[in-house]
């Protein structure tokens, strides 16, 4: 990362914050979602089917951030960096409470 004009902290906050972005994009196309199978080609359906992509990804994004509030962040490789995005340890945690039966559930999972 090189520049010429920005503050080097004002710098890394911008990379952070395009980081999220390319998760969003991955989660958005093949990891996840798979945007790309759905075929669609009329621009009002793939409007609406994005908004709700996205909303749903903000979504898990934010459990994924009060998991990491409530359990700790999630590990972190060798070399510093998180072995999984908040986005992918709010979708495993909101899995597991959609394929977990509720009586084996604790009263403490419950709370996003």
């Amino acid at each position: 990362m090189a520049t010429s004009r920005l503050d080097p902290a004002e710098t890394t906050s911008l990379y952070r914050r395009r980081w999220e972005v390319e998760t969003m994009s991955a989660a958005l196309k093949s990891r996840v979602f798979n945007l790309e199978e759905t075929h669609l080609t009329a621009p009002d359906r793939v409007d609406r089917l994005i908004g709700l992509l996205a909303l749903t990804f903000g979504w898990t994004h934010l459990a994924g951030e009060k998991r990491a509030a409530r359990e700790g962040p999630p590990l972190e490789k060798t070399h510093g960096r998180r072995a999984r995005s908040l986005f992918r340890y709010g979708l495993g945690w909101l899995q597991s409470m959609l394929t977990t039966p509720l009586k084996n559930r604790t009263q403490r999972s419950f709370r996003v």
